[in-house]
């Protein structure tokens, strides 16, 4: 039977229609007028209100450099009546893969030049044959690839709860542990989240390049001039650093503080989830791929492997959940996150653009056919409706779903902003996919917790 891989990318085109009558503002000289800004800020402070949410931030930034709007709401620390600004660390959950993409894209490239780009497609026993990687079959333990896991599609168990836990021995445990996780599809039939395979992928990076994922992280964030990103450690090193968020969570009417000792689940694994930053490095980091890969006159990651039509990820590490999403075609890109708050802040950075991106209502950014994307079916289809009802005309009670499909020829190439992306590829048998929500903003854990788990 011919294959025709159907990939699903998640945030492909999410699309909130506003109920606005409102004069339409214009972006020009790529600073924001006054009257956006106080529009931004109107919506922001509203959901924050009704989203119980005391701290956010927020970054927006053009192609050409340009820094649009880069600032924090509410409280980092909600005791000491400390402002969050855009100097703030959040973790930022699951964002983090995209930076994991990266890394493995970069470095697989720096150590296997003469490869290409087919050393996605090198099976990971051949490019670390000194790495015990073993899992529940021979088949895979010998087929697996980088893209294999960064696009989900190994399909088996995740040990997510035993990550949750903290019943692992550290992350070499976890790792030997995958061998006796059992299928959960056919190998490379679906996708099949896991976040424990995304850290595995980031500890046998760091064996093939004979340091640490950290490390890599490091020198990369170096590059981009990001001095605050760092990944969180068993060490509690993040505890001592200065403007870095609290973890709250709205309960009895108050604000609590959350146990901090949580976000320590995620340090065996912290190339699924563990990144802190801000918006500051953000706003750097949105700005490499807006320009496809270049710092200055550096193309760090080649051209090849950049260009889709929108690109990014959510992230959701309890209590904290962030979004970005970069729009290539317009030149913009978007960076929120918060803490505080289980609702996911997708559907604000979407009303967001729709403010900064001159008023095309109820239009959707110009599409065409990626030159990245062949032999598939992209379709992608998402609801978003708020949870209350808002006076600002951006964002009040609106249910859209919006599908997008497109078809090419020759195969696909191994990329690393297909990995970035996060394709999800579905079965060969299926003429559509429709996820839900919170599917397509996967948590760093598949069920939220009891709020009695995160809180002292």
């Amino acid at each position: 039977m011919a294959t025709c891989l159907k990939i699903l990318i998640v945030g492909l085109i999410t699309w909130l229609k506003i109920c606005s009558k409102n004069t339409v503002l214009s972006i020009t000289e790529n600073v924001i007028p006054p009257e956006m800004k106080a529009q931004i800020d109107q919506l922001i402070l509203e959901v924050m209100e009704k989203e119980k949410i005391p701290a956010q931030s927020l970054s927006i930034v053009k192609k050409d450099g340009s820094l649009l709007y880069n600032r924090g709401y509410g409280d980092r620390d909600v005791e000491h009546n400390l402002p969050a600004g855009p100097e703030t660390l959040f973790a930022i959950g699951s964002a983090t893969k995209s930076f994991t993409a990266v890394l493995v894209a970069k470095t697989l490239h720096e150590m296997y030049p003469a490869m290409g780009k087919n050393v996605l497609d090198v099976p990971i026993r051949e490019l670390a044959p000194g790495y015990n990687f073993t899992l529940g079959d021979r088949f895979r333990s010998e087929r697996v690839t980088f893209k294999d896991i960064l696009a989900h599609r190994v399909c088996i168990k995740q040990e997510v709860s035993g990550l949750v836990s903290q019943a692992f021995n550290g992350t070499e445990d976890m790792v030997n542990r995958f061998r006796y996780s059992p299928e959960e599809c056919g190998f490379r039939s679906e996708f099949s989240y896991n976040n424990g395979l995304i850290g595995m992928a980031g500890h046998i990076l760091g064996h093939i390049a004979n340091t640490t994922y950290a490390d890599l992280l490091s020198e990369f964030v170096g590059q981009l001039g990001m001095t605050s990103t760092t990944v969180i450690k068993m060490s509690n090193d993040h505890e001592n650093m200065m403007h870095r968020a609290i973890p709250y969570i709205w309960k009895g009417g108050e604000f609590v503080r959350g146990n901090s000792e949580f976000l320590k689940s995620i340090a065996p694994i912290p190339s699924g989830g563990g990144i802190l930053t801000n918006a500051n490095d953000m706003a750097k980091y949105m700005l490499f791929h807006l320009n496809k890969g270049k710092v200055g006159d550096v193309q760090v990651v080649p051209d090849e492997v950049m260009g889709w039509e929108r690109t990014g990820h959510g992230g959701h590490l309890p209590p904290f959940m962030t979004s970005f999403y970069m729009y290539p075609n317009l030149g913009q890109g978007i960076f929120t996150s918060r803490s505080g708050s289980l609702v996911d802040p997708e559907g604000l950075s979407n009303a967001i653009f729709h403010i900064i991106s001159e008023g095309e209502k109820d239009a959707a950014p110009p599409l065409s056919k990626s030159t990245h994307l062949h032999d598939c079916s992209v379709t992608k289809c998402h609801h978003y409706k708020t949870r209350h009802s808002l006076s600002t005309p951006h964002l009040h009670d609106v249910g859209v779903t919006d599908c997008h499909q497109a078809n090419a020829s020759p195969p696909i190439p191994p990329v690393a902003t297909f990995l970035f992306l996060h394709a999800l590829i579905a079965s060969p048998r299926d003429t559509r996919i429709s996820l839900s929500h919170i599917l397509l903003n996967q948590a760093e854990f598949d069920q939220p917790l009891p709020l009695g788990n995160v809180l002292n």
